[in-house]
């Protein structure tokens, strides 16, 4: 059964680290983009899914939460996209669960963090940075959500780049954490975020200009 997980994982796993720079570059909105979104999406699920399981199995508390993480990320990129083509007013309840689980999860993660810190444990530090984030992302989401029919397009898209590069921030870390080409670790969990968090600015800020644009 573990074997059979680990082949899943990095296959999900390895696809999506492959594929999941094509959305990132390709011409937004157009069939590359929606295709390769979809197939980074179900691999990215697929490696959460079977990483969590295999975590269980053989209990890893950091991987664990690490992987909730991932998957929390995956389905909050993709959830703006679905609101975009559904009856807004009668999808809010439901919708409301993703981040209400994302803020308990999160918690979650900064009280286990500051429990490693108080024994010194390098561990703290990764999950007190995940957790935080998680839980920023987390709020933002209630809060996009409860005012749902007042959000506007280019907005729902906003938060699809920041949830589904963010996404992608995790598959890359995950290859580097578990290979380690750089000699110190922590650069290993978090060279992926210098690299693309000025992509996901970068594409929230031409979104937000655009929006503006297009209420004059």
């Amino acid at each position: 059964m573990f074997n059979f997980l680990l082949i899943l994982h990095i296959i999900g796993g390895s696809i999506s680290l492959v594929i999941g720079l094509v959305p990132i570059i390709a011409k937004k909105g157009g069939a590359i983009h929606k295709t390769t979104g979809r197939i980074f999406g179900i691999a990215m699920l697929l490696a959460t899914f079977s990483g969590v399981t295999m975590a269980v199995i053989h209990p890893n508390k950091l991987l664990f939460l690490v992987g909730l993480f991932s998957s929390y990320l995956v389905i909050a990129g993709l959830l703006p996209i679905k609101m975009l083509n559904k009856n807004q007013l009668s999808s809010i309840k439901n919708a409301m669960v993703l981040p209400t689980v994302g803020i308990i999860l999160a918690s979650g993660m900064i009280a286990f963090a500051i429990y490693n810190l108080i024994y010194q444990n390098l561990e703290g530090v990764i999950l007190m940075v995940f957790g935080a984030g998680l839980l920023f992302a987390a709020i933002a989401d209630y809060r996009w959500i409860a005012r749902l029919t007042l959000v506007t397009r280019n907005q729902l898209l906003s938060i699809h780049v920041g949830r589904i590069v963010g996404a992608y921030i995790a598959s890359c870390t995950a290859f580097l954490v578990v290979n380690e080409p750089l000699p110190i670790p922590l650069l290993n969990w978090f060279i992926a975020n210098v690299v693309f968090v000025p992509v996901i600015v970068f594409w929230q800020r031409k979104l937000s200009i655009t929006g503006k644009a297009a209420l004059k």
